[in-house]
């Protein structure tokens, strides 16, 4: 839920938006950051209401459905600031399902193994594409802060598509030596 709260407080920083904004704005700014679902959103906002982190109001324009904008209060503010500090300062080590499927996959076989990390691959090349779609529709000078979150990205990507290339190759050669798990250099 943390990432939540940081990712919707921090929108609510710069002005008053209804979910539907939110929503389009962690779309197109903050998904490979931050994906929250329509669901999480509305869920996480009525949770931010509930702690008075944010008031909501009901408002029309025109002959449109009524909506609720969201306010981020003082006691959101506060929150906010606590949970910026929070997630800039946390001790981070990656930690990977994959590795641990990796662990045991000698119960799996190389085919299963192999499907896996072409899923894996289509996913990373998936998101390398979404990033790079976001650089066409922003082109010029980044802001600092999202140039490196953008160039994190790209390299982390990189990184993980180099790191299943090697994967499939070695499982390429494990399929012709006898003794099939016995990890080499």
């Amino acid at each position: 839920m943390r990432t939540q709260y940081l990712a919707l407080l921090g929108l609510l920083m710069k002005k008053p938006q209804h979910g539907y904004e939110l929503k389009r704005k962690i779309d197109a700014t903050l998904e490979n950051v931050a994906a929250i679902s329509s669901g999480t959103l509305y869920y996480t906002l009525q949770r931010m209401q509930d702690k008075t982190w944010v008031s909501g109001r009901r408002e029309r324009q025109g002959n449109r459905p009524e909506r609720t904008v969201y306010s981020i209060t003082s006691a959101g503010r506060r929150e906010f600031q606590r949970l910026l500090r929070k997630s800039l300062f946390e001790k981070e080590r990656p930690y990977f399902s994959f590795d641990l499927g990796l662990f045991f996959c000698e119960y799996a076989g190389l085919d299963v193994l192999e499907e896996a990390a072409d899923a894996k691959l289509a996913d990373l090349q998936r998101h390398r594409r979404l990033l790079e779609e976001i650089e066409r529709r922003n082109p010029g000078r980044w802001p600092f802060h999202l140039f490196f979150i953008k160039e994190r990205g790209k390299l982390l990507l990189e990184s993980g598509e180099t790191w299943y290339r090697r994967l499939k190759d070695k499982i390429r050669r494990k399929r012709g030596e006898s003794n099939r798990w016995k990890a080499s250099s």
